[in-house]
């Protein structure tokens, strides 16, 4: 298995919460970059790192990683391997440069609450002083943000040195953002003078040094689809969740009379109702009450779909409407024997008319 592959694996892994510790070490045996600063390479290693660098399959990679980013994702793994894991610090020592381990693994036992890393002076006295004071709220990024209806949300949080936790959650109406903006949610969207729709507070007495995880039940967000901005405060920092719960899609064909479509949940059930259908080009266009159908005229300027089912709306793709068109076609029957001089001759005529390359029924 390719390096290339071997990272973007440990990278897709850990964003759900998967750390493999063989094939991380698999990996770790031959880098994608020498990084003198934090693994142990020799002259050997040295010579297969840039050998392999230039071969072909180098471009290939699955997830796109610099040296810093990959720097970022191996000490996501030596954290969770120290912090959760508990390994010992000769597991993990030999593959990395002796002085980036030894002070990566005593800020990890700081981290812990152990009395280990203010005694054998690996970390300096400024050092500690930082990392007593240091402040940490945030969201890990294994967490879910689409859940369905009935779904209870929880949401994982690292934290350090916070006593209380303020959450906000803030409802979104998804008709005016979509309608207005015309693109994904963003979620850095102003919340300034906005009163949140439901609030909570926690309180924590853990000592300031350690760096604990914390499930935050959101019990307060009803079972019903929606879009939630859910914003954590603690001790001067901020971090935010977007959660949506339900979703829709939309089907489509092209018909004589136009392109019809149908919205479906996520249970994959088309919505009907009187607040179902859909916006486009600032244009509502309801669904039929009984079917669930949704009929846009040809000719209609094609744009980005707007999908609504009662007070919940979801971005649907740009779709191209073509312009209404008429093809005549026709198949004709005679009787050569019949034409002659004088004669008179039937031909029987069979036409067909299509709109749109759609064929059209005739009535007699």
């Amino acid at each position: 298995m390719t390096r290339n592959v071997l990272i973007s694996l440990l990278a897709l892994n850990s964003q759900i919460n998967i750390f493999d510790f063989d094939l991380f070490i698999e990996y770790i045996k031959c880098p994608l970059y020498n990084n003198y600063s934090i693994y142990k390479i020799n002259n050997q290693l040295q010579k297969i790192i840039e050998n392999n660098n230039n071969q072909i399959y180098f471009k290939c990679q699955i997830i796109e990683l610099d040296s810093y980013k990959e720097t970022q994702l191996i000490e996501k793994y030596l954290k969770h391997f120290y912090l959760k894991e508990k390994m010992t610090f000769e597991k993990l020592n030999k593959y990395f440069n002796a002085n980036y381990i030894k002070k990566f693994y005593s800020k990890m036992q700081f981290y812990l609450g152990k009395e280990g890393p203010t005694k054998d002076n690996i970390l300096s006295s400024y050092e500690i002083e930082n990392l007593m004071n240091e402040i940490i709220l945030t969201i890990c990024d294994y967490n879910k943000e689409l859940f369905n209806v009935n779904d209870d949300i929880e949401i994982t949080l690292e934290i350090k040195n916070i006593q209380t936790l303020f959450v906000n959650i803030y409802e979104i109406n998804t008709e005016n953002y979509y309608y207005s903006n015309k693109k994904e949610f963003d979620e850095n969207i102003a919340l300034d003078g906005i009163v949140p729709t439901y609030e909570d507070i926690y309180s924590y007495n853990d000592k300031p040094q350690l760096l604990i995880e914390k499930k935050i039940n959101i019990s307060k967000i009803p079972k019903k689809r929606g879009l939630y901005i859910v914003e954590f405060i603690g001790n001067g920092h901020v971090s935010r969740a977007v959660i949506q719960k339900g979703s829709l899609r939309c089907i489509h064909k092209n018909t004589v009379n136009g392109i019809v479509l149908y919205i479906l949940d996520e249970d994959n059930k088309i919505c009907k109702g009187g607040k179902t259908g859909i916006w486009i080009n600032n244009i509502w266009y309801p669904s039929m009450k009984e079917t669930g159908a949704i009929l846009i005229p040809y000719s209609t300027q094609g744009d980005l779909l707007i999908l609504k089912h009662d007070n919940f709306c979801c971005l649907g793709p740009r779709i191209n409407i073509p312009n209404e068109n008429y093809k005549l076609n026709g198949l004709f029957i005679i009787n050569p024997e019949s034409f002659m001089m004088g004669n008179v001759t039937k031909i029987l005529v069979r036409p067909y008319l299509f709109v749109c390359d759609e064929l059209c029924p005739l009535n007699n």
